[in-house]
């Protein structure tokens, strides 16, 4: 039987990421902050691959109901750690508890770190892991529920952003953002604010068939049971990659515009991306009609936010037949846009709930 795993996302795209994981082959049932799915060697060579959206993915190890710290440990020793970690492997050990005996957490993780390696202890020591594992111990209701990091560095991290503008925004969640406006390759994309340019790589490396995991490692490849051939399959198929029609990033700031061109030849699409530096008033859009994307200032972040949505506001209204997305941290900031647009979804980000909202440009 194949063990669980938990693909995790912010609060509010459960749904989105239960999608996407569909349009991978992978059934999955949504929770709170996350999709659970099957965890077999194929399913997590696809997710850590392919999926877009999720932060990262824990495979779960066991389950077990413990009222006491020696309880908890027994549990913990009688699971089969040897698939996931080595003898002598550096643990980092994550607790949450709710309405259980087992409260303090500090001495949770220390329990759970010492019954790991007594588990371990008698078995082939082998070379030690230069990279250490992450465990996650949930205790909710005296029930144990423990799972080991399969994904490392979380995966909004893609292995090109080097360079950063002001107040970046996470890879996954811009294309979690394009998903939501039903974006595709063959439509023009702009970006007015792009900053250092997350949504116009992310939108590039989807024309290009270029998978997110495609340019770093992941945990499970220092796993035990990890099965490097399958692995180097699932990294040598691909997908013709689309011709793209035009995506452009502008900002008014040309240092912003340096970093966003040097991810971008990290990312290996700097050919699919015009960037150009211009301020919103002063906006060009390829042929379209296409999809609008940007992330404005925040007011919780950058000062002069108003100014610039009617700044914003005043440019679209030149885009008619153009569809609109954009990241809204208050809503009375759409009364400046001057522009009706829909509430698809809500997360957060940086400790601010966020609104991704869409619409069309009237003609």
């Amino acid at each position: 039987m194949a063990k669980s795993a938990l693909a995790v996302v912010q609060p509010g795209l459960e749904g989105l990421l239960q999608r996407e994981l569909g349009a991978l082959g992978l059934r999955g049932q949504t929770v709170e902050g996350g999709v659970i799915f099957d965890a077999s060697t194929e399913a997590l060579h696809k997710v850590h691959l392919h999926a877009r959206i999720p932060t990262r993915v824990w495979v779960r190890v066991g389950t077990f109901r413990a009222t006491s710290l020696d309880a908890l440990a027994r549990g913990v020793r009688a699971l089969g750690w040897r698939p996931y970690l080595h003898r002598r492997q550096d643990l980092s050990v994550r607790v949450t508890t709710r309405s259980s005996r087992l409260r303090f957490r500090d001495r949770i993780a220390r329990k759970v770190e010492h019954a790991v390696c007594d588990a371990l202890r008698s078995g082939p020591s082998g070379r030690r892991p230069h990279q250490g594992a992450g465990l996650l111990v949930r205790v909710i209701d005296d029930q144990v529920e423990i799972s080991v990091d399969a994904s490392g560095e979380p995966l909004y991290q893609r292995g090109w952003r080097r360079d950063v503008g002001r107040a970046p925004l996470r890879e996954n969640l811009a294309a979690a953002v394009l998903s939501l406006a039903g974006w595709r390759p063959d439509q023009p994309l702009l970006d007015p604010m792009c900053g250092s340019g997350t949504f116009c790589i992310e939108a590039a490396t989807i024309a290009a068939s270029r998978p997110p995991g495609q340019g770093r490692g992941f945990a499970f490849e220092a796993w035990p049971s990890h099965d490097r051939a399958a692995w180097a399959r699932a990294r040598q198929r691909s997908s013709p990659a689309d011709p793209g029609a035009p995506i452009v990033g502008s900002d008014r700031d040309r240092s912003v515009l340096d970093a966003a061109r040097a991810n971008a030849r990290r990312a290996g699409v700097a050919a699919r991306i015009g960037f150009e530096p211009r301020s919103v008033s002063e906006l060009i859009a390829p042929a379209g009609p296409g999809l609008l994307v940007a992330n404005p200032p925040w007011g919780e972040r950058i000062r002069g936010a108003e100014a610039t949505w009617r700044e914003l506001g005043a440019a679209l209204r030149g885009l008619s037949g153009w569809r609109i997305a954009l990241l809204v941290p208050r809503m009375p900031l759409l009364r400046h846009l001057g522009i009706r647009l829909e509430r698809r979804a809500t997360f957060s980000a940086g400790g601010i709930r966020i609104a991704v909202c869409t619409g069309v440009v009237p003609g």
